[in-house]
């Protein structure tokens, strides 16, 4: 196979040079990793973020590495958004959802948790994902969402003398009513009985 420039709008070239820890597996996400070819003609903002680069490279000293990492992650972000790589989106394991789900819920245990948002947060499908999380674990996912918040509750309980509404707090609970309510009919005794 053999290609040649027009004669009278030839091509232009650009390249942009990139490394670091990270690089291969962003790259990893986009169609460039196995195939290095690409046609891209919805718009001119590939060809404005190769422009950006350009004015970054040239930019004061100060800012000229943060300049550069601005555009560059800029760039990764378009080639994974319009070249994605269905096939590294398709590998990825089920124990990495489950551990990425376990992960979100310690994380925000302070906070009120809905499934529709761990959904949103992953990229699944909420029905796949309880179906998922329920295959993998055996609890639904409401059921491990509580099931954190109750013995984060219950340790703090027990190795606190925090009064009962931070607990609930500490735990999602903007109500310490609420908190008790929903402890009591779990355990089968209120937080202050656990506590004694």
């Amino acid at each position: 196979m053999y290609y040649e420039a027009d004669q009278e709008d030839p091509w232009g070239y650009g390249w942009i040079g990139m490394t670091g820890a990270h690089i291969e597996p962003y790259l990893q996400r986009t169609s460039f990793f196995d195939h290095p070819v690409a046609y891209y003609d919805k718009n001119d903002d590939l060809s404005l973020l190769f422009i950006e680069m350009q004015r970054a490279y040239v930019s004061s000293f100060e800012i000229w590495d943060l300049a550069l990492n601005h555009v560059l992650y800029k760039l990764l972000a378009f080639l994974v958004v319009h070249f994605s790589n269905s096939s590294h989106s398709d590998a990825r394991k089920t124990k990495d959802y489950i551990e990425e789900i376990m992960s979100y819920c310690l994380r925000r245990i302070d906070e009120p948790i809905y499934v529709q948002e761990i959904a949103q947060y992953t990229g699944l499908n909420r029905s796949y994902l309880s179906r998922l999380f329920k295959k993998e674990t055996g609890y639904s996912l409401k059921k491990y969402i509580w099931k954190t918040k109750e013995e984060e509750a219950c340790h703090l309980l027990i190795q606190t003398k925090l009064p009962i509404h931070v607990i609930a707090c500490s735990v999602g609970f903007e109500d310490s009513l609420h908190f008790t309510k929903t402890f009591t009919k779990k355990l089968g005794m209120s937080p202050k009985q656990y506590r004694n």
